[in-house]
Order: structure tokens, then sequence, then C-alpha cells
């Protein structure tokens, strides 16, 4: 079992010992180990602020600390519920109403998708400056990974789903980033891809990256493009194999 897990001991004593303890003596004991799993809780965090008036002078006012920082005053939602929220909607794919499912039927606490919704629009505001700090390191200059890939989205009004992009910016052996956009045209490129960048653009053939260019720096970046046909690679090998001549 892994080391750094927490440890509970629960310690069993027989009957006899228990009933006459001064008759017996401690020579050793046995363990066992079981992995175990406890299921997440709802806990009400309740913070207490005392109000103190000075004993001699009377005429000051009452003091008491302030409250502690929070994402938005007045706010429900401690720090811990957020980022579970988070990783269960977008590193676990529980979608909200799943996640509402599950936090009304196991738990008995009642949090409305459009709730949920709401809070993590505030977690993704205060999270922006992260995002922008990734995006700048990975866009910073050198060899940039850069690709597009379709994902269907609600739009209200619309009556079914429509397919945006998602663009992915990514530097080899570092961080990665995504930009969201309505369409692969080439024009999200001036969005995804900085003025200021130098570097080479490791890409698949699509046309939108050979019809890119910098506005600002012109021939500073080299687009540097594969395109990989599937089937043509696997007949290409088992002509190999087979020693078939094209």
């Amino acid at each position: 079992m892994p080391d750094h897990l927490p440890v509970i001991e629960v310690v069993i004593e027989p009957e006899l010992v228990k009933t006459a303890p001064e008759q017996w003596r401690c020579i050793g004991q046995e363990v066992s180990e079981q992995l175990d799993d406890e299921p997440a809780r709802f806990l009400r965090r309740r913070t207490i602020r005392k109000k103190y008036v000075h004993r001699v002078e009377w005429d000051l006012a009452p003091v008491i600390a302030p409250l502690p920082e929070r994402l938005l005053d007045r706010s429900l939602p401690a720090p811990g519920l957020l980022a579970q929220i988070l990783v269960g909607k977008y590193c676990d794919h529980l979608p909200l109403y799943r996640q509402e499912q599950i936090y009304g039927q196991r738990h008995g606490v009642q949090l409305h998708r459009q709730t949920l919704m709401r809070w993590v629009e505030l977690a993704a505001d205060w999270l922006k400056p992260i995002y922008e700090q990734i995006r700048t390191g990975v866009m910073a200059g050198g060899d940039v990974q850069v690709d597009e890939t379709p994902i269907d989205y609600l739009e209200p009004g619309n009556g079914k789903s429509k397919q945006g992009y998602l663009w992915t910016g990514s530097r080899p052996g570092g961080d990665v980033f995504f930009h969201r956009e309505t369409s692969r045209a080439t024009a999200c490129l001036d969005k995804v891809i900085p003025a200021t960048l130098t570097g080479t653009i490791q890409c698949d053939g699509y046309a939108a990256y050979r019809a890119f260019t910098n506005p600002a720096t012109g021939e500073t970046i080299q687009i540097k493009a594969k395109k990989v046909v599937k089937f043509r690679v696997a007949k290409a090998a088992k002509d190999a194999i087979l020693g078939v001549k094209k």
C-alpha cells in the first residue's frame, strides 16, 4: 500500500483481557491492514468573530477581526467546494446536472445547476490570470505545437448543438493551454498566436496555418507542417512487409 496514505488505527482487545486487565501482560501484537475509502462529505465551515469592548475606556468602539478574503463577498461556497466542482466537471467529466443529482441524492444538499454554473464562472474569472501566465509561457518563443479539435456546444435558442473548436497550444515537455472559437478559420490564429512570437510552429497540414502570417514580424515564424494520412501509412507498411513494390 502507498506509504503516503494516512493511517487510522483500531485496537481490538480480547474479551478476557477487558474484563480483568490487571491479570494480563502484553507480549506483542498482530497487525493487518486493509485499503479503505471515505466518501466526500459536506460540512458547514462556521467562522466566529468575537467582538470586544475595552474594560476601562468604555467610550471606545467595539473591535472585531475582519472576515478572511473570499472570492465574492457573502458567497456561500468555500474554496474546497469550488475546487471539487471544477475537478468533477473538467477532470472527471461530470456535467453540472449530474453533480446536482449526486449532491442532492447522496448528501441531501440541494444545489441547482444554475447556482453551480455561476460558481464555475466565478472560479474561472479568478483563475484567468493563471491561464494568461501559462499561455504567455507557452508562446514565449521557440518551438510551439498548435492544433484544433472540434467540440459540440449549446447555444440558447438554436435548438440543437453547434460545432466549435478548441485551439490548443503547447510547448514540447511543457504546459498546454486551450482557446475556444466557434470556427477554425485562419482569423482565429490571430487570437491564438501572439504577434510577438518568434520560432517554429509545429502543426498538421491544415491550410489555415499556411495562410497565417504574423502582422508584426512577417517571416519570423516558421510553419513546420506535416500531413499524415493513416490509411496510406498502413498500406505502405503492409506493402513493405509483403515485399510488394509500387
